[in-house]
């Protein structure tokens, strides 16, 4: 009885000790050999050869018109819109980024107000309001690096665009809004 008393004891400070053991040994490697997985690699993006154009004439863009197919009374505009702003991301980079980058805002539109007159001719009857954007030319730049060794592995470079809306253009057109 006392020599199983005693196996049991030995065996109970066998098992605190491997225990312990463990706790304090460190960690091993899940793999020997790290997996081809995005943590494997670190990304460093960039906005660059950023160029800028001031007051683009957005013909695409109407704000607003007025006018008539039938007349050629002079016709007048005073309202607020909202111009849209567009911002060019490449795969895994947001809007907000490059916005930041550009000096830029991230929202979607601007509110813009609007003040048109203008007196149609025969062949041009509408007054038209365009957004007057400044036009952004840029690279975003992404460099991946293996996580381990520090080396390159890849560059890649996606050429944009952007369009932040500042203000609008009266013009003249054969077709309304």
């Amino acid at each position: 009885m006392r020599r199983t008393r005693n196996l049991r004891v030995g065996a109970a400070s066998i098992i605190s000790a491997l225990a312990v053991a463990l706790m304090l040994a460190p960690a091993a490697p899940a793999s020997a050999a790290p997996s081809a997985s995005a943590d494997q690699y670190r990304f460093e993006v960039t906005v660059v050869n950023k160029s800028v154009t001031r007051g683009v004439v957005q013909y695409g863009e109407r704000l607003a018109s007025c006018g008539s197919p039938s007349s050629t009374v002079e016709c007048g505009i005073s309202v607020t819109r909202s111009a849209t702003r567009k911002i060019g991301v490449s795969a895994g980079v947001g809007v907000a980024f490059v916005a930041g980058q550009l000096g830029i805002s991230s929202a979607k539109t601007e509110s813009i107000s609007v003040r048109c007159t203008g007196k149609p001719t025969r062949t041009h009857r509408y007054v038209v309001a365009y957004a007057v954007s400044d036009a952004w030319s840029y690279t975003v730049r992404t460099k991946k690096y293996d996580y381990y060794s520090g080396k390159l592995v890849s560059t890649t470079n996606s050429k944009q665009w952007a369009y932040d809306p500042k203000g609008f253009h009266c013009g003249l057109s054969s077709s309304g809004a």
